[in-house]
């Protein structure tokens, strides 16, 4: 028996096929996108059969594909996708695919918000630092890259996009914060944020108050005084320490009988300045001497009146330590004062001679078109104290003088002057006083006529009333007066009636209702010309309670028509023509006997001429100016009519042609 081996070895060196894919894929992105979804189905088959097949994007790890399909996400950009597969027989292949994927070109900017653009912070918990807490938010299409802030000359500092809170430390000063933000198209966008850090906390000065005693007979005593303990949440600057004893920075000094306040000074290095105030003691053998203080109190008018039952106030450093009245007589009295440094002055309870025509006298100053100021009246024109003269105070003036504002807010309603007094002996001390706000000192104190009647002048319309609509209009005239600049009125008016609205042809104009009296003020810079008969004021009042069927058909002598009364403040006078070229006339005409000033200004507040100075009797008087030898230009004319009781003042323009 013979064999024969054969050895059959049957291999598959058939690879895998991979089909079904495409070498280079483009795809287009549309606006506002920034990645592009693509479905691959590759088909993979073998002669024998498939162990595992995967792929791989760029330098990512391989993913085992399995199925049929599979949806993979590409952002902008070209990408390498590698497929490989290996047959149950160990036989592999592989294929490669380009995919590239393609923005539209992105011009829009990303967008940076919630930061605010001038930022003021003000240094908190004693410190001399601040830390700016901020919350930046970036937006943007296709997706903010990066995030810098930088201050001026500086590098920038990073900042991840999406950051809740960004801590910036900030010390005392101004800065300038450049924010800038970044997208994937390198689109940029930036926002400055101005931002100040200020110090307001004031320096902390400590020292103690100083009593020593002398023998009777002594005057002074040599004391040698510590500078002040000083501390504050920055950095003193001690150049500016000062006391107001004897102007150094050193106290020490020879001290009186009495107390004495030695006031300190002191500055930080942010100018944040503070005062406090030591006292030094020195007794007469255990006592303090006492003095009397004695005087009257008079009234910065014409006549100096003698204020009577006016409080007077005695004041040590803002307090008040001694209060007094004035007598019948417009004198006072403070007794056993102790020696020292006080303050003085008048606060009187009651109030005057605050009006439109000191509204309309601080009105024509703010415009430059009425006379000079004097230092009174400066100070007494700036009722909300801010060391300029304004509308504001016009405005203000009007509202305390009607008595819409119970008392002014800057300054008091009273305002006396040179209130500092020291006291080391018996002293007589006059003092001389006004009403803020009474610009053209027309008050009269404890004169009780103060108002005039000129319900004769007033005109009423055809039945007393025109009706419209809500409500009736009555309107009011005033007869023999052609131009007016203010007016201060009080209306007695019926109960039952309910004003709704008064106009007029002032624009500055305000009233208030008081139980069944309308009092109302109102001024004009330019003065109003108002023919004969023609409305002065025009009240609205509501129809339900106004008038009964006898009441309709009032007429000007009717004792229901509202009787008007002036408290003196009605400035009237006809100039004409006005523009002129040759001459001009002034009309005026006196209720009373009067002393008449009537000057002429130009523009730089000189005094140009004098048309009448002197005393004038009752009557109607024209003067005519003579203008041909004149510049053209524009002048001022100023006319002041004093009468026993009051002053009338009318100010203004004159056009030279």
């Amino acid at each position: 028996v013979s064999t024969f081996t054969q050895n059959i070895i049957i291999a598959d060196n058939e690879n895998p096929t991979i089909s079904n894919l495409e070498t280079s894929i483009t795809e287009d992105l549309e606006s506002g996108s920034f990645e592009a979804s693509i479905t691959l189905t590759p088909t993979i088959s073998d002669n024998c059969g498939i162990e595992i097949s995967s792929y791989k994007i760029n330098e990512n790890p391989s993913v085992t594909f399995e199925g049929t399909s599979v949806s993979l996400n590409f952002a902008v950009g070209e990408h390498t996708v590698v497929w490989e597969t290996m047959d149950v027989n160990g036989n592999v292949n592989d294929f490669t695919q380009t995919i590239t994927v393609n923005s539209l070109l992105d011009e829009e900017a990303p967008t940076i918000s919630n930061l605010e653009e001038n930022l003021g912070i003000v240094n908190v918990d004693g410190n001399c630092a601040y830390s700016l807490s901020v919350n930046p938010i970036t937006n943007d299409n296709v997706g903010v890259v990066s995030l810098t802030y930088e201050f001026s000359n500086q590098i920038p500092q990073s900042v991840e996009p999406g950051t809740t809170s960004v801590n910036i430390p900030l010390e005392i000063g101004n800065y300038s914060i450049l924010w800038t933000a970044k997208d994937l198209e390198n689109n940029t966008a930036n926002f400055t944020q101005n931002i100040t850090v200020e110090d307001n906390e004031l320096p902390i000065i400590s020292i103690e108050n100083i009593t020593e005693n002398v023998e009777f007979g002594i005057a002074n005593i040599d004391l040698s005084i510590q500078q002040p303990t000083i501390t504050d949440n920055c950095e003193i600057d001690n150049s500016t320490l000062i006391n107001n004893f004897n102007g150094t920075n050193d106290a020490s000094d020879l001290y009186p009988i009495g107390i004495t306040n030695v006031v300190w000074n002191v500055s930080d290095v942010n100018g944040n300045q503070a005062t406090y105030t030591q006292i030094i003691t020195v007794t007469v053998d255990g006592e303090l001497p006492k003095f009397d203080i004695t005087g009257n109190v008079n009234y910065l008018n014409n006549a100096n009146t003698l204020v009577t039952n006016a409080n007077v106030q005695l004041l040590n450093n803002g307090t008040l330590v001694y209060e007094t009245s004035t007598d019948g007589n417009g004198n006072y009295t403070f007794s056993e004062i102790i020696t020292g440094n006080y303050d003085i002055k008048v606060a009187p309870s009651f109030f005057g001679g605050v009006n439109a025509t000191d509204a309309l006298l601080t009105a024509l100053k703010t415009v430059e078109l009425g006379a000079t100021f004097t230092n009174l009246q400066n100070l007494v024109a700036d009722v909300n104290n801010s060391n300029e003269i304004t509308t504001t105070d016009a405005l203000l003036i009007m509202r305390r003088g009607i008595g819409m504002d119970p008392h002014y807010t800057g300054v008091d309603d009273w305002r006396t002057l040179e209130t500092e007094i020291v006291v080391s002996e018996n002293i007589t001390k006059n003092l001389q006083t006004i009403c803020n706000g009474d610009v053209n000192a027309s008050y009269v104190p404890n004169n009780s006529v103060t108002k005039k009647s000129i319900s004769n002048d007033i005109l009423l319309t055809k039945n007393g009333y025109i009706e419209n609509e809500n409500h009736f209009e009555y309107p009011i005239s005033i007869e023999n007066y052609n131009r007016i600049g203010a007016m201060s009125l009080i209306l007695n008016i019926p109960n039952s009636w309910k004003i709704n609205n008064i106009r007029s042809e002032f624009n500055n104009l305000i009233y208030k209702l008081e139980n069944n009296q309308v009092f109302v003020y109102g001024y004009s810079v330019n003065g109003k010309d108002f023919e004969n008969g023609e409305n002065l004021i025009i009240l609205e009042v509501e129809k339900e309670n106004l008038f009964s069927e006898n009441l309709i058909t009032i007429d000007s002598k009717s004792e229901n028509i509202p009787s008007l009364e002036n408290e003196t403040d009605i400035i009237s006078m006809k100039n004409y023509p006005n523009p002129a070229s040759i001459s001009t006339n002034f009309e005026y005409n006196l209720i009373e006997n009067s002393k008449v000033e009537l000057k002429i200004f130009d523009m730089l507040g000189k005094e140009v001429a004098v048309l009448v100075n002197k005393n004038q009797e009752k009557g109607i008087y024209k003067v005519n100016f003579d203008i041909s030898n004149f510049s053209k230009g524009m002048y001022i004319y100023k006319m002041v009519i004093k009468t026993k009781e009051n002053n009338f003042t009318e100010i203004n323009k004159l056009s030279i042609k």
